[in-house]
């Protein structure tokens, strides 16, 4: 045949086939209609033998998407409600496992999760929809909490002269409460923070009352919603009532420089979320309730100024997020207890001005964030602990006014003390030994001595010539021998109380 084009192999529906020369591209190449296409047109149109025209993929596509239920009320700020999606095919059948998208209109008013489980976020109405590509449902969700707030504050201001209050303003009208003075409300309407405090005058420093006398009414303990209160700097008395435990949320509460009386209600330990606790300066009595001690959140603690009786509860140590405790002028009594140095990140103790006694615990050398301590005015004994020179940042410290209370006189308590910027400084433990050596001094001809480096200075005692000292500053062993001493060894010389050998020899006493 010569160069005629050979015909394809086989049969018309036998396949595809192709021939090739040697390597290179041939135009006699042909290639065959595949078989396989053809069988699968074959096989539809046997499956649509009833007359059908439409495709397989029209019967799963969706077709409708029905929100189960189509309208929905929350009437509690912590409701919710589940919603669901029946999805249909074109043929009326129910889809499973298909994605479906849940989104809210409004989510300020209510928030849906993946599954379809709504929650109330504040007060209104808004759209729930349900999508399934470019289909979807939807279902109305109606928020309405309602609450009693609005008659817990007119007992409020009944019970406390409100009409004589600095600023009453819109209080008792029927506005929102959001528009009353003080108060702030949240997206359900519940007050959320009141604030009917005094105010400190700029010039004088003095509060400036906001005109509440009277009791606390117990109905404040029915905001469930409020977060703050502050009552501060006014003329309220009698109890705190109890029920202000009730108050779950609230993460504020500041009754401090009023004339409130009784004692403080061990319920307020139930205020989980609490971080500032300050009634200071009122007329409190009683002991402090341990219960305080499971205020996990506690950043502050202030109840200075009040006639506290009993001992520190060592629950106190377990606050662990503390930054401040005020337990100063009260009737406290009893140790430290060690407890306190597990505050690790305590800037500031006050427990001056009570009748507390025994040693200073070496844990409260621990405290390294401690800026502020203040131990004056108590009947504290022994020494202060050496550790306490690891708290490296401490600005204030006082611990005069304590009867046996005493600091180490070693040169590394004493330059830390100096480095302290406000000091109120009790005796040293040594200063008997001072006054002593001062005598020796005085007795023996101090000013001829061959060396008197350091006597009678400021300095530690370790640091004068011949002195070796013990933990607490106190003369150890004393070496003047071949110095120049003459005349006499005082009588003093006595009270070196630790003192375990003395060397005077070669002098001419």
């Amino acid at each position: 045949m010569g160069n005629s084009s050979n015909p394809p192999s086989g049969s018309p529906g036998g396949g595809f086939a192709f021939r090739e020369s040697d390597g290179a591209a041939n135009d006699r190449t042909r290639v065959c209609i595949p078989l396989l296409a053809i069988c699968a047109a074959a096989a539809w149109a046997s499956g649509c033998g009833d007359g059908a025209t439409r495709p397989p993929s029209e019967a799963l596509r969706v077709a409708s998407v029905t929100v189960t239920p189509a309208a929905a009320s929350l009437t509690a700020p912590d409701a919710t409600v589940q919603l669901d999606a029946r999805v249909l095919d074109g043929n009326g059948r129910a889809m499973s496992g298909v994605a479906v998208i849940w989104t809210s209109v409004r989510p300020e008013v209510a928030r849906v999760g993946a599954s379809g489980l709504v929650a109330a976020a504040g007060n209104g109405t808004t759209t729930i929809a349900a999508t399934v590509g470019a289909t979807a449902g939807t279902a109305t969700v109606t928020v309405a909490v309602e609450s009693g707030d609005r008659a817990v504050l007119a007992a409020l201001h009944a019970a406390t002269d409100g009409p004589n209050w600095a600023d009453d303003e819109n209080w008792l009208g029927d506005g929102p409460l959001g528009e009353w003075r003080g108060v702030e409300t949240d997206a359900f309407g519940r007050i959320a923070r009141l604030d009917l405090g005094g105010r400190r005058d700029g010039e004088t420093g003095e509060w400036v009352s906001h005109g509440l006398r009277g009791p606390i009414p117990p109905e404040l303990g029915r905001l469930t919603g409020l977060t703050s209160l502050n009552l501060r700097g006014n003329a309220l008395e009698g109890p705190i009532p109890p029920e202000l435990g009730n108050l779950a949320a609230l993460e504020e509460l500041w009754l401090d420089d009023n004339a409130l009386e009784g004692a403080i209600p061990p319920e307020l330990g139930a205020l989980a979320g609490l971080e500032e606790l300050w009634l200071d300066n009122n007329r409190l009595e009683g002991a402090i309730p341990p219960e305080l001690g499971s205020l996990a959140r506690l950043k502050s603690l202030s109840l200075s100024g009040n006639a506290i009786e009993g001992p520190v509860p060592p629950e106190l140590g377990a606050l662990a997020g503390l930054e401040g405790l005020w337990l100063d002028g009260n009737r406290l009594e009893g140790a430290i207890p060690p407890e306190l140095g597990s505050l690790a990140h305590l800037r500031g103790l006050s427990l001056s001005g009570n009748a507390l006694e025994g040693p200073v615990p070496a844990e409260l050398g621990g405290l390294r964030r401690l800026e502020f301590l203040h131990l004056d005015r108590n009947a504290l004994t022994g020494g202060l602990p050496r550790n306490l020179v690891r708290i490296g940042g401490l600005v204030r410290f006082r611990f005069e006014r304590n009867a046996g209370l005493c600091a180490p006189g070693t040169p590394e308590f004493v330059a830390w003390l100096d480095g302290i910027g406000e000091l109120g400084r009790g005796p040293f433990c040594n200063e008997n030994d001072r006054a002593a050596l001062a005598a020796l001094h005085a007795a023996a001809g101090g000013e001829g001595w061959t060396d008197s480096e350091g006597w009678l200075g400021e300095a530690a005692l370790a640091r004068w010539h011949g002195v070796g000292t013990d933990s607490v500053g106190r003369v150890a062993t004393l070496d003047l021998a071949g110095n120049g001493l003459a005349g006499r060894l005082p009588a003093g010389l006595g009270d070196l109380a630790a003192l375990t050998a003395l060397r005077v020899g070669d002098n001419a006493l």
